[in-house]
């Protein structure tokens, strides 16, 4: 992840960030601690050099889903919040992680 980022993120004292989980084309997915919900999260944050209404189409899709068995929660999304413009999404973090 981009250390400017993490900073941003961990600075505005709602998520301190932690290992990375997986990539993908479009974004990154990490583990947080979201000090508003106080648990672990899934982050997802898109990554800067890729199409801007990926991560937003994802979301809407994914909003329109919730309540669904299969699909996980979704806590929050931020538009474009970085320096970089990138966006990213809290959802609920699923499976075990140490």
């Amino acid at each position: 992840m981009n250390l400017i980022l993490k900073m941003i993120l961990n600075s505005q004292n709602r998520f301190r960030i932690g290992k990375l989980l997986g990539q993908g084309s479009f974004s990154d997915v990490h583990i947080a601690y979201d000090n508003y919900l106080n648990k672990d999260v899934a982050l997802k944050i898109e990554k800067a050099n890729k199409p801007k209404n990926v991560l937003k189409f994802e979301y809407t899709v994914l909003k329109g889903l919730q309540g669904s068995k299969h699909v996980c929660r979704i806590y929050d999304f931020y538009n474009n919040e970085d320096p970089l413009g990138r966006s990213f999404i809290a959802m609920e973090l699923l499976g075990f992680f140490y």
